[in-house]
């Protein structure tokens, strides 16, 4: 009787990779076709028809349900991620329960040294040439949140850190209730290369940014990534290694005007500063952030 529970188990495991290898694949071509469409209708002014997303098998959700059943009874539920953060790190650990906790576990001891952000400890990279924000509030043309980076963030490691942190956490913040992030967190990112601090990634932004967002946030890793202003002659040297980087090649995106920028973002939700009608003003939303988590910032 064992050995038929032992094997029944194996099978239903194998069945439930399958199921989700499927439905990581159907996601994947949906989102393939939805590029293709987009680059056919470029300059014509037509909008790709919508594609429907697959519906998540049942399963993952049971598995989301496992995942948070054991970190509540290890934590005394003081720590409650959220289904999409759950789905994160199980499709990084690709649907290693054991894994995906542990990961999950040594995230909220990193939260727990880290302390409870505010964004008066994040507020003076604003000021700088070098920063991140989510654009909170608007939306790209796939109704997904987005993060802005004006270059490249600036500082010590520990202060790319908590910018880092920071960043993510508003992302996950206004995903939460964004029905096209409900069975994992998405977002467009725009990074302007045309900034002073845009750089090869050094010391602090490899500890600080992308060695985070590895440990902790992994599903940002598979953002669709819009580059504005690189050199073409860059652009030609990347288009070179679409065989080495193979599905990762089509998640990085060049623009060189508004024009192009408009393909991901539409103009109502595109900030003044490139050219769009949207009202979002970095300083207005630092004071708005201030207000809302009670705390002062000097501006």
């Amino acid at each position: 009787v064992r050995s038929e529970l032992r094997l029944s188990s194996r099978q239903k495991e194998s069945a439930q990779n399958r199921a989700t290898s499927l439905y990581y694949e159907q996601i994947q071509h949906k989102e393939d076709a939805l590029n293709e469409a987009s680059a056919n209708n470029k300059g014509t002014g037509n909008k790709p028809s919508q594609l429907r997303m697959p519906t998540m098998p049942k399963f993952c959700v049971r598995m989301q349900d496992f995942v948070r059943g054991k970190l509540l009874r290890k934590d005394d539920e003081q720590y409650k991620p959220t289904p999409q953060e759950i789905s994160g790190f199980l499709a990084s650990e690709k649907w290693d329960v054991n894994k995906a906790v542990e990961r999950l576990t040594k995230k909220r001891e990193w939260k727990g040294k880290l302390g409870k952000l505010n964004i008066a400890e994040v507020a003076p990279s604003f000021r700088s040439n070098g920063y991140s924000v989510c654009l909170e509030g608007l939306k790209s043309r796939e109704g997904l949140p987005i993060i802005y980076s004006h270059g490249m963030p600036l500082g010590t490691a520990d202060s790319i850190t908590k910018q880092t942190a920071y960043l993510h956490d508003r992302v996950m913040a206004a995903a939460r209730c964004n029905p096209n992030c409900k069975e994992q967190y998405r977002s467009l990112v725009v990074i302007n290369t045309t900034a002073p601090s845009f750089r090869f990634p050094d010391r602090s932004i490899r500890k600080g940014g992308l060695d985070i967002v590895n440990k902790h946030y992994p599903w940002a890793n598979e953002a669709t990534t819009v580059f504005i202003g690189v050199p073409k002659p860059i652009q030609a040297l990347f288009h070179m290694t679409k065989p080495i980087m193979g599905q990762m090649y089509n998640k990085f995106k060049f623009v060189n005007d508004r024009e192009e920028l408009l393909q991901y973002i539409s103009l109502d939700n595109l900030p003044r500063q490139f050219g769009g009608e949207a009202d979002w003003d970095l300083r207005k939303y630092v004071k708005q952030r201030a207000s809302t988590e009670c705390c002062k910032v000097n501006q």
